[in-house]
């Protein structure tokens, strides 16, 4: 479990985001020299920024299950809409 946390971290703070981009420009450089590995370096980093998106977008919904927010799509009850609790 310490191995899946770690990186679970890592692409928490936005390392996998800051190491995608320049893989993504690294590889597409050096797809004009050498097309297998410009082609490897490019998919690398779209594999540093998907695993980043969606390590952040579970982190989140994780957060909103903890807390008790209403997640997207969640039912709402029609009562509680536009009702005002104030007791006069």
């Amino acid at each position: 479990m310490a191995i899946i946390e770690a990186v679970k971290n890592f692409f928490i703070k936005g390392r996998g985001v800051l190491l995608g981009f320049p893989l993504i420009f690294l590889g597409a450089v050096l797809f004009t020299v050498h097309k297998i590995l410009g082609l490897v370096t490019v998919t690398i980093g779209i594999v540093f920024l998907t695993m980043s998106d969606y390590v952040i977008e579970n982190e989140e919904e994780s957060e909103d299950e903890v807390i008790g927010r209403e997640l997207p799509g969640a039912k709402v009850d029609e009562n509680e809409i536009g009702g005002d609790n104030r007791q006069e």
